[in-house]
């Protein structure tokens, strides 16, 4: 599949003649080559991607074959950039990467090296064999969690008291968000229920939205025994209001408001499930590892991930600082992006499943 600005370079014929395949080249060449492709693949690789490409992808502009097949498929989908160096480090290109990774799509390069500008910097299409090498590690994932079913939650619980006031916590969702595209890109059927965030799951996933922490209660119930493992990084409140005002509550009303404590998800789960494989999270201002432990035994769970947060670092941050606790020990994994934590808890979940 080749766009008119590939074909400058290298022709349709040769390509064809090189590879054995039949090159598409038209948008509209035998139906809809778009919808066929991207339905009949297995994994969609664009290289290399230039500097329009990746702004393409980015923002979901279809307006030639590549970009458009790009756009139709739901099928994991490796970008390798190439352009000059000025174009690689622009603000606007980095932006756009940051998106398309955010869509649970993976970046290959560029190298460092002779560009075709002349010049010699970082822009340079990654070479076959790292190329190679990520395809055959994306296939080889993509089967991983074939056929199981896998629930995340992920997010903050609203408690309202009224329609204007919430009790709530600053959590981001995006740990949870990059655990349910790390098991979907793992071939898991992953479904993702979310508090309220500023994420979008990508279309692979089922997203389920919910409100309050009742809400969450009663969808990971209707779905929890059908699931082959449950990943709890939803930062449920611990209480919510007795009575909710369908009006705005008067100012000086406030002060006779009264708490009840939320049920324990994770705990009620852990004492119903039969097959099923429970992870959860245990967010703390304290030690990582005694606190992941104390959290290990009384939710009883098959292992604990245990987050330091504060007024300053953790919550909406693409990095935590985090341990992973189970009945064997603790592994301090010490400050790392919450994606590679994501990839490590998939590590974990895809060997006990």
């Amino acid at each position: 599949m080749m766009t008119s600005s590939a074909q400058r370079f290298v022709g349709s014929a040769t390509f064809s003649a090189i590879t054995g395949i039949k090159t598409v080249t038209d948008l509209f060449e035998g139906g809809f080559p778009h919808i066929q492709a991207g339905q009949n693949i297995d994994l969609f690789v664009v290289a290399p991607a230039t500097a329009n490409t990746v702004a393409k992808l980015a923002m979901g502009v279809a307006d030639d074959l590549v970009t458009t097949t790009a756009l139709a498929c739901n099928k994991p989908i490796i970008v390798c950039p190439a352009m000059t160096e000025v174009m690689w480090r622009s603000v606007i290109t980095q932006r756009n990467i940051k998106t398309i990774q955010s869509l649970g799509h993976e970046i290959v390069g560029p190298d460092k090296g002779a560009l075709a500008c002349g010049e010699e910097g970082e822009g340079r299409l990654a070479n076959s064999d790292k190329i190679c090498e990520a395809i055959i590690n994306r296939i080889l994932k993509s089967a991983q969690l074939k056929l199981k079913k896998i629930m995340v939650t992920a997010g903050p619980t609203r408690e309202y008291l009224d329609p204007v006031r919430f009790l709530s916590n600053p959590s981001s969702g995006k740990t949870g968000y990059a655990i349910a595209e790390e098991a979907a890109r793992r071939g898991g059927e992953t479904m993702l229920i979310s508090g309220p965030t500023a994420l979008t799951a990508s279309r692979s996933i089922k997203f389920v939205p919910i409100q309050s922490a009742l809400n969450l209660n009663d969808e990971v119930k209707t779905h929890f025994d059908n699931m082959d493992a449950l990943i709890m990084t939803a930062a449920v409140a611990d209480h919510r209001f007795r009575s909710i005002n369908s009006t705005k509550r008067a100012k000086n009303s406030i002060a006779d408001i009264e708490l009840v404590e939320n049920s324990d998800i994770l705990k009620g789960c852990a004492q119903e499930k039969k097959r099923q494989i429970l992870v959860g999270f245990a967010a703390t201002t304290e030690d990582l590892v005694e606190h992941g432990q104390q959290k290990l035994l009384s939710k009883g769970v098959d292992f604990m991930v245990s987050t330091k947060v504060g007024f300053e670092h953790g919550f909406g941050d693409d990095s935590i600082e985090a341990a992973i606790i189970d009945s064997d020990g603790a592994q301090n994994l010490g400050l790392i992006t919450k994606k590679e934590l994501a990839i490590m808890i998939m590590d974990r979940l895809s060997v006990l499943l």
